[in-house]
């Protein structure tokens, strides 16, 4: 996904903010940092990228097919699609579960080797496919476009899948793991829904929108005035269908310096074409803005009290890290990782990178206590 350049104001990757007015009862969590920088599960534990061109069939994939698809009906009656990685034994067996939130234009096979690794570590993941992308249904009539009528329908789907299908049986723990728009939207539901889950990791979420030398306000506008002239569901300048030719050498491939999980990705996409999601549309752009403006306040940020793990990317080109420096400053049992040499798909980076990250979030997860 392309950055804003400074010749091209609507050319932005949006970030996802999501508003929601619900109050609900908070908790109080200790605001001591829980240490998550050494001890077991150690990166080695994890898969690595070395492997990937020898087991990816008959290791990743072939677990990731173990899923569970299911379907449930979100807002507006569109389908939202996901799979569920069981530990045997349920509850017996399991250390908790972990609800998967992948980020923009992302599918869930896309997490397979992700979704392995955190199975191997003890917990069930109960993975989602956002609405307009991926597994689930397209808003509109062009499946390219980056679509959404209002950010809080994420967060409304969120919620069903955490009540009617992660809450579907009884768990140790709950935890959640989203990356970039899905922590955008991980960080609304747990405003509004702050009982749900003991504590969450986030990589990279969209808490800000790299809008480069142009102000968040006048590409607001400039957005706004699209979307009232009825041009809400055309891409931004910029942005267009999925590029089945990137290559990982492409400066449009501004997310991960692994060329193997690279691959891996765009092998998913090529593989599964349905599963190809282009650029944003001036709507998604406007409403990820206009909830982006409610979610970097801080009185927003203080009444996220659920535990969060939030891992920074260093080289992080499509979101911004001062706004996830406020967040986390405020929030009151947040606690922040920096990569400084990653890029924005911190779950998807070089060995050093992603499996240390992975590492720290188990860590994180096993040291909650409900």
């Amino acid at each position: 996904m392309r950055k804003i350049s400074a010749t091209l104001v609507l050319g932005a990757l949006a970030a996802s903010f999501v508003l929601c007015s619900c109050k609900k009862e908070t908790i109080e969590p200790s605001k001591v940092p829980i240490d998550v920088s050494s001890g077991a599960p150690y990166a080695a534990d994890f898969h690595s990228e070395s492997a990937l061109s020898s087991d990816y069939d008959s290791t990743i994939l072939a677990h990731y097919r173990t899923g569970r698809a299911g379907s449930f009906t979100g807002v507006g009656g569109i389908r939202i699609d996901y799979r569920v990685f069981e530990k045997s034994g349920g509850s017996n067996s399991e250390k908790g579960a972990i609800m998967l939130l992948p980020g923009r234009t992302e599918p869930i096979e896309k997490y397979a080797e992700v979704i392995r690794d955190l199975g191997n570590q003890g917990y069930s993941v109960y993975a989602m496919s956002h609405r307009g992308q991926g597994e689930s249904q397209r808003i509109i009539s062009d499946p390219q476009v980056g679509y959404v009528d209002d950010f809080a329908d994420y967060v409304a789907d969120t919620a069903t899948f955490a009540s009617n299908v992660v809450g579907a049986k009884s768990h140790p723990k709950k935890f959640i793991l989203a990356h970039s728009m899905g922590g955008g939207i991980a960080v609304n539901y747990l405003h509004d829904y702050p009982n749900d889950f003991d504590g969450a990791a986030l990589s990279a979420p969209m808490l800000g929108l790299n809008s480069g030398v142009w102000p968040a306000n006048v590409t607001f506008e400039l957005s706004q005035e699209m979307v009232n002239t009825g041009k809400g569901e055309s891409f931004v300048p910029g942005h267009g269908p999925f590029n089945p030719n990137l290559k990982f050498t492409d400066a449009d491939n501004d997310v991960t310096r692994s060329q193997a999980r690279f691959g891996a990705k765009m092998r998913v996409f090529l593989d599964h074409p349905a599963l190809q999601l282009g650029g944003v549309s001036y709507k998604w752009l406007n409403r990820s803005l206009k909830m982006g403006y409610k979610a970097d306040k801080s009185s927003f940020a203080r009444e996220v009290k659920t535990r969060i793990l939030l891992f920074q990317a260093g080289n992080d080109t499509l979101v911004r890290n001062d706004y996830e420096d406020r967040f986390c400053g405020a929030a009151p049992a947040c606690q922040k990782e920096t990569f400084s040499d990653s890029y924005h798909e911190i779950l998807m980076e070089r060995d050093s990178i992603r499996n240390e990250a992975l590492a720290k979030a188990i860590r994180f997860f096993n040291k909650l206590k409900r």
